[in-house]
């Protein structure tokens, strides 16, 4: 019913204004309505096609219009800039249709044309636009067609997109959410890659593919991790029930430096941590293969734990573009010459058993507790109180943790008490 009246309203508006030669100096926003395909530039004034900030379109657009529209918004054809200051670009109740100039050509493919209810590959790339509302017609959006979009902070999809391109919204750093419409069927990832401002992923519970756990982009069930937002927190632990984190889920989240991957994972995808900032991830005992270049470019990485006695299947290049010889590798018990002579593993020169049986929540899936080498390692999700005695009674460390910390102890039993539950600890 709003739609409806909305439409309505500005019919209305349409009909009091002039469709030839429109003054840029009309309230904002203008509202100009493309009865015919491909004769947006007859329009507006050549003058004043570079003065125009917020611009509302109805009827149909072609490729000869969407080359004008990238005018005014800071592109031309070729991505090459110009005067334009277009950052507001309202499509609701448009129609793109095939037709018209090719709207896209950077000199090394053919040039892209539209195609019916598509926002085609590359067809607003690069532009200044900074808040877009997508047709209602719209059913798919294409490779990298907001790519480069450095000021976009506001992107509407309307009800029919079923279908969102590989790195769609690549480079989009202004971006701070993402709603996904109970229609989308399939994203391609990753098509949200180097978004370093997103802090969450909001899901229709309509949708029937997709769902948001904290934020987090999941498949419906909750078994697939497809993305992470790259602003969310610097410490995460994958929620047990996940079964595979898919290519690129993690990539480029700069401020994430702590990983846990849930037991329940089996299979990680290629690059799915790629340029993550990562200094410490840790491997569940039923990972049973990992994809190509999952680390690539975690040159902070220092730690990696692996909690499977069996080495995990490493595909060729798994660990490339780490700093291998700088990171210590935290085996089970009994396993180091496992891996040691594993394809990947064996690249890792600093390999240590660790008993990993002690590694239990205490009551609590907020809380970890481990032992290490000279101590216990402590990891919490939120700001807890821990408290560590001794077998005597006497208390040797106390603090409040929210992240991950280091105990030094002697060997020995000790309890640890988080939040008034308590746990007994072996430290070898």
């Amino acid at each position: 019913m709003q739609k409806k009246l909305l439409f309505r309203t500005m019919l209305v508006m349409l009909c009091l204004l002039p469709l030839i030669n429109v003054s840029a100096q009309e309230e904002e926003p203008l509202i100009i309505n493309v009865e015919t395909a491909g004769t947006l530039s007859t329009l507006i004034d050549e003058t004043s096609k570079f003065e125009i900030p917020d611009l509302l379109l109805t009827g149909n657009l072609n490729g000869t219009d969407i080359i004008f529209i990238r005018e005014m918004a800071g592109r031309d054809v070729n991505g090459n800039e110009t005067e334009g200051i277009l950052t507001s670009l309202n499509l609701l109740f448009v129609n793109i249709v095939e037709g018209g100039d090719g709207y896209f050509d950077d000199g090394i493919a053919m040039p892209l044309y539209t195609k019916n209810d598509t926002i085609g590959d590359y067809m607003f790339n690069k532009t200044i636009l900074t808040s877009v509302t997508l047709p209602n017609t719209v059913k798919s959006i294409g490779t990298s067609a907001f790519g480069n979009c450095s000021d976009l902070t506001d992107i509407t999809l309307g009800d029919s997109i079923a279908y969102i391109g590989k790195d769609a919204f690549e480079y989009c750093s202004s971006l701070v959410s993402v709603n996904i419409p109970k229609s989308v069927e399939e994203i391609d990832m990753p098509a949200f890659m180097q978004c370093p401002n997103i802090k969450e992923f909001i899901v229709s519970d309509e949708n029937e593919n997709y769902s948001s756990i904290d934020g987090v982009l999941f498949d419906k069930d909750g078994k697939k991790l497809f993305t992470y937002p790259s602003a969310k927190a610097n410490t995460y632990s994958v929620p047990n029930g996940v079964t595979s984190i898919e290519q690129g889920a993690f990539m480029a989240c700069a401020g994430l430096t702590n990983l846990t991957i849930s037991d329940s994972v089996t299979d990680i995808a290629y690059g799915a941590f790629a340029m993550s900032g990562l200094t410490k991830i840790t491997f569940g005992t039923n990972v049973k293969n990992i994809g190509m270049a999952i680390l690539m470019g975690s040159m902070a990485l220092t730690e990696i734990n692996s909690k499977s006695t069996t080495p995990p299947v490493v595909s060729d290049n798994g660990f490339y573009g780490i700093n291998a010889p700088a990171c210590t590798l935290y085996v089970p018990t009994g396993s180091k010459t496992a891996y040691s002579t594993a394809a990947g593993w064996s690249e890792f020169t600093n390999i240590i058993e660790k008993d990993f049986t002690s590694i239990n929540n205490i009551n609590n899936n907020n809380v970890s507790i481990q032992s290490i080498s000279n101590g216990i390692a402590i990891e919490t999700t939120e700001a807890t109180n821990i408290s560590v005695f001794n077998i005597t009674g006497l208390k040797v460390y106390q603090s409040v943790v929210n992240g991950y910390e280091e105990v030094t102890l002697d060997k020995g039993v000790y309890i640890v008490n988080a939040n008034n539950n308590s746990k007994t600890v072996i430290v070898k």
